[in-house]
């Protein structure tokens, strides 16, 4: 993933609660999104994921709730938006508003499947 994007504070930056996250809820994809994709962010502001899931097994509340509890040592502010593949590409057909600004200005910062091509080269 590269540099950390947060290091400044004590607990984990942005990199380490990703793979924490990804431990934890084995996403297909995480789309970073808001202010710190478009990179008009203050110090302060908080960090916006889009976790997809191939399916969802619990209420969004629940998965929310286990990404913040995975990454809970970090040192930055985050919000967490769940939502399962079906949700995501059904939503962009429809254009709704909130996916496609996510999907369009968002940055992808964790893919399923690119992992797995990595882990066969």
């Amino acid at each position: 993933m590269g540099t950390s994007v947060v290091r400044s504070r004590k607990g984990i930056g942005f990199d380490d609660a990703v793979k924490r996250i990804v431990e934890a809820l084995e996403p297909e994809r995480i789309i970073l999104f808001g202010s710190r994709a478009r990179g008009d962010h203050r110090v302060d502001s908080d960090y916006d994921l889009l976790i997809e899931l191939r399916s969802l097994h619990g209420s969004r509340f629940e998965l929310a709730a286990k990404a913040h509890e995975a990454a809970q040592e970090r040192n930055f502010p985050l919000d967490v938006v769940v939502a399962s593949c079906e949700e995501i590409e059904t939503s962009r057909l429809e254009q709704a508003d909130f996916v496609c600004h996510a999907l369009e200005d968002g940055l992808v910062i964790y893919e399923k499947s690119a992992r797995q091509w990595l882990e066969r080269a």
